[in-house]
């Protein structure tokens, strides 16, 4: 598993993406955000995802080429960057 680097997102900044439509309501999705500074813990069932993939079109579910594309390559969405996530939002549309 990748190490991931130490959450700086402020839960304002999720807030402000649930305002604007980019997040589903904590209350619906059951997402949840770690304390700043401390290091992202995934349950057996829960993925890390990056606030700007939200900003630049990605969205829950994903699409099923989106999700044939990380099977193909072998990759989970934590290895994608957010322009690779725009691409991809794009090319689906």
């Amino acid at each position: 598993m990748a190490s991931f680097p130490r959450c700086m997102t402020p839960r304002t900044r999720l807030a402000i993406l649930e305002k604007k439509g980019f997040l589903p309501r904590r209350a619906v999705s059951g997402s949840r955000l770690p304390e700043l500074g401390s290091l992202p813990d995934p349950r057996g069932n829960e993925i890390v995802v990056l606030a700007p993939f939200y900003e630049r079109g990605f969205g829950l579910p994903v699409h099923p080429f989106v999700r044939g594309l990380l099977f193909f390559y072998g990759l989970e969405i934590q290895h994608l960057n957010p322009n690779a996530v725009l691409h991809m939002a794009c090319f689906t549309w």
